[in-house]
């Protein structure tokens, strides 16, 4: 067992054929980054909402949403990676 230093890591070097330099997301950058977009906006009216006491049921809806979408950009980027690294 190797023991990792702080500050180091035990993934491999990110600027091998697949690291830095390498996107295979390139293709859908511009939907991944408009989904990223708009899900900075629900953040900011959710960190709104909070400020203004809204009901806690509605802030609770606000961050399932987030969630979703948060997944569903992980899914395209990793249905992208499968598609071009692996």
């Amino acid at each position: 067992m190797k023991l990792i230093s702080p500050g180091e890591s035990d993934q491999p070097d990110a600027s091998g054929p697949h690291g830095e330099g390498h996107a295979s997301y390139a293709a859908d950058k511009a939907r991944i980054l408009a989904r990223l977009r708009r899900m900075e906006g629900q953040v900011r009216g959710v960190q709104r909402m909070i400020e203004e006491d809204k009901y806690c049921v509605d802030v609770l809806t606000q961050i399932s949403s987030i969630i979703a979408a948060a997944r569903a950009v992980g899914m395209l980027v990793l249905e992208d990676h499968i598609r071009g690294c692996v």
